[in-house]
């Protein structure tokens, strides 16, 4: 069979895509809000957006997962993760935990390395994935153009 893995164990994009559709719908049915981050590297710091940088990160950001979250590989060496069942602050405070963690990680091991946050939620930033994927990408745009070591919506910005 073909598998869904990718690097470091988590779904490859086209997969985690399939499941956004389904979860999104899903959603839709039940009246349920979800949100969906999009964990990028800055370019300050020592450390390159390679693959070691992006095992380091997804391993932080897979240890504080729930159970029912979904995490995927977006574009080279991006993390994105379906958080169901979470808007609003809660999807800050895992934005902001995501975001901290890797600081420090950045700290321990000398790199200075950080990340920026695209956050979306929906209904609000989008009823599709192709609406929620261009809020995403533009929202953490806007966080790596706003200086980085940050989370951003596409129409706010949360300075953590």
């Amino acid at each position: 069979g073909t598998t869904t893995k990718g690097t470091g164990g988590v779904d490859s994009y086209s997969y985690f895509h399939r499941r956004l559709t389904e979860e999104i719908e899903r959603a839709g049915r039940l009246n349920e809000r979800m949100s969906l981050l999009l964990v990028g590297g800055d370019s300050t710091g020592r450390a390159p957006a390679n693959e070691e940088f992006f095992g380091e990160v997804l391993s932080r950001v897979k240890g504080m997962m729930r159970g029912i979250d979904v995490v995927g590989r977006y574009g080279g060496s991006q993390v994105i993760l379906y958080l169901p069942e979470t808007a609003g602050e809660a999807a800050q405070k895992a934005a902001e935990r995501i975001r901290g963690r890797v600081e420090r990680m950045g700290e321990d091991n000398g790199t200075g390395t950080t990340v920026s946050i695209g956050l979306v939620t929906l209904p609000e930033n989008g009823e599709t994935v192709e609406q929620l994927m261009n809020a995403l990408t533009s929202a953490l745009f806007k966080a790596q153009q706003a200086g980085g070591n940050r989370a951003s919506g596409p129409a706010e910005m949360y300075v953590l």
